[in-house]
């Protein structure tokens, strides 16, 4: 896939690896759902995009500091339906969360199709740069 704004060859392959993960499965049918990572001073936050789901069509678990948020949930078919290029209806994504976080107060909020998980942590670090001199 051309992307004019990648300029590292590495970037560049790795976007091409991510493209493929997130294909749908040609065994299973299952499309994983793009999701954004971020951190300010009070922890971290992921959003996941996840349309046509409810809140009780998730499951979110921490174990050994990881953290999987995954869905079982159904759809109906119509018969009026040509074509189905998206459904997030089963899914699992996992993360290894930092051992700074506070998994007992990880917050999950689901709004407009978009999973909202905050993870509190301990003193995050952002943008902190140490000079390295050369001897």
């Amino acid at each position: 896939m051309f992307n004019p704004i990648v300029r590292d060859s590495f970037l560049g392959e790795f976007d091409n690896i991510f493209n493929v993960l997130t294909r749908p499965s040609v065994y299973t049918g299952q499309v994983t759902p793009k999701a954004n990572v971020s951190r300010d001073e009070t922890g971290y936050q992921i959003s996941i995009a996840a349309p046509g789901l409810s809140r009780g069509d998730f499951n979110i678990e921490v174990t050994d500091n990881i953290l999987t948020v995954s869905s079982n949930g159904s759809y109906e078919s119509s018969e009026n339906s040509l074509k189905r290029e998206y459904s997030y209806h089963k899914f699992s994504r996992s993360w290894n969360l930092p051992e700074n976080t506070n998994v007992e107060n990880v917050t999950a909020e689901y709004t407009a199709g978009i999973l909202h998980l905050n993870i509190p942590a301990e003193e995050v670090i952002i943008n902190k740069t140490k000079k390295i001199e050369v001897n």
